[in-house]
């Protein structure tokens, strides 16, 4: 089955959503949203990037407010977009107070490792691009899984499978100051 993924939600006649410039994905990312806080928000590494008054985009932040929560109780304001589990209107909002006033953080926890395009992937990280303001922190964190590079359909959707390193050929074009640590890449 194709799926279509949505960077920028808008509504067509047939109540679908689609996406502004018609990228189709072969994999739905919809399942892959877990019920857990992710690893930028949690780990004692990264955590301390976030400080009281800042404003955060989850850029793919599913379906569950676990992390907005958390965060709200340390002073952080965390606003989701995602394509499938937050409506049309919603991702327009939080694009549009973004692209008027650049969040202090932005993160992408376990999105890109989901998509099976290429080309999809790199149109990501190239709209986070686009959303990054001159002192915005870029947290990219990747699900490296089996770390074989082969890619599987699993029973939520894709997985990639590859290291954390390989995801430098779709964020360095975009960011070439990015810094790889572990499983995340850092953008300042």
């Amino acid at each position: 089955m194709i799926y279509r993924i949505v960077i920028e939600l808008v509504t067509v006649p047939s109540g679908r959503n689609t996406t502004s410039d018609n990228m189709t994905q072969q994999y739905s990312s919809k399942n892959t949203s877990n019920a857990q806080i992710s690893a930028p928000y949690t780990n004692k590494r990264y955590a301390p990037l976030f400080h009281a008054g800042d404003r955060v985009l989850d850029y793919g932040g599913g379906r569950y407010d676990l992390a907005k929560d958390y965060m709200a109780l340390k002073g952080v304001r965390v606003d989701i977009y995602d394509p499938y589990w937050r409506t049309a209107e919603h991702n327009k909002a939080v694009l549009a107070k973004f692209r008027k006033n650049a969040p202090d953080v932005i993160v992408c926890a376990n999105v890109l490792n989901v998509i099976k395009e290429d080309s999809i992937v790199a149109d990501v990280v190239k709209k986070i691009k686009g959303l990054k303001g001159k002192n915005t922190i870029v947290i990219f964190c990747v699900f490296e899984r089996d770390k074989t590079g082969i890619g599987t359909e699993t029973s939520k959707g894709w997985q990639r499978n590859d290291k954390s390193a390989d995801y430098g050929r779709f964020i360095l074009p975009y960011f070439p100051d990015a810094i790889r640590q572990n499983n995340f890449w850092i953008v300042r």
